[in-house]
């Protein structure tokens, strides 16, 4: 969230997958994905 607090952390095994965030309230969060290649990180609105 806003405050930097986890607010789902899921492991994914696997190249897909479909995460279900109706459980988030509406906002502006940051989405980390680690793996052995590297770490990407975005930007995810959920409204």
């Amino acid at each position: 969230d806003a405050q930097g607090r986890v607010v789902l952390e899921e492991r994914i095994v696997g190249t897909s997958v479909a995460i279900d965030v109706s459980s988030v309230k509406r906002g502006m969060y940051l989405v980390r994905v680690a793996s052995v290649d590297g770490v990407a990180v975005d930007r995810l609105v959920v409204e």
